[in-house]
């Protein structure tokens, strides 16, 4: 039997998503992070960019014609119309790169990287969830969430709010199948959790 696992991550906006799977990678597994395939299907040439520049027009681009990604986040966070295009024309692509690379993954016989990280909120919208061979479901109040977000990014509630009517509720999201990380607390916690399930479940023996 294959040593090499599949870890997917999953959380709603705040929750700590994005540090856990720093945590893994110090760990030495490999990371891929939907947010990075999703930018990069937005550049030039891409049949993506194409798409979204054919459906949305100038008022989604820099002036160096490049997609001004907080452009078109204000667009289509504003109008689920518009969102649900964006996905349609970029989601596909980023599930299928997924696929890919899991299994690619699974189909190398030994190697450096035997765990392979999904960090994507989406996983189990885009019916991925049973494609991981362990899911973990990152969370934290919302309170705690809102703060971060305000601090990080400067998003206000109501951003808040709208990012997280795009997906699905948290209590349909994370599903007791999951190993859970509660990231209320401090980065110390937050690491004991992780070598907790990365000792447990995840390393390489």
């Amino acid at each position: 039997m294959s040593t090499r696992k599949v870890v997917g991550l999953v959380g709603l906006p705040g929750a700590g998503k994005s540090a856990v799977a720093s945590l893994l990678a110090r760990r030495g597994a490999r990371l891929i992070e939907a947010d990075r395939l999703g930018h990069a299907l937005l550049e030039k040439g891409e049949p993506e960019y194409e798409a979204l520049v054919a459906r949305f027009g100038p008022r989604i681009l820099a002036t160096d014609g490049s997609i001004d990604r907080k452009a078109l986040a204000k667009l289509v966070f504003n109008d689920r119309r518009s969102l649900e295009d964006l996905n349609r024309i970029v989601h596909p692509k980023m599930v299928e790169q997924i696929r890919q690379a899991i299994a690619e993954h699974r189909n190398k016989d030994t190697g450096s990287e035997p765990v392979l990280v999904i960090d994507a909120a989406l996983l189990p919208e885009w019916g991925l969830a049973g494609e991981p061979d362990v899911l973990i479901g990152v969370t934290a109040p919302r309170e705690v969430r809102a703060t971060r977000l305000k601090e990080l990014r400067g998003w206000s509630t109501e951003e808040l709010k709208k990012r997280e009517e795009a997906q699905w509720e948290e209590d349909r999201k994370i599903t007791k199948t999951m190993l859970i990380i509660d990231n209320r607390g401090t980065m110390e916690d937050l690491d004991a959790q992780v070598e907790r399930i990365w000792q447990t479940h995840l390393r390489p023996h």
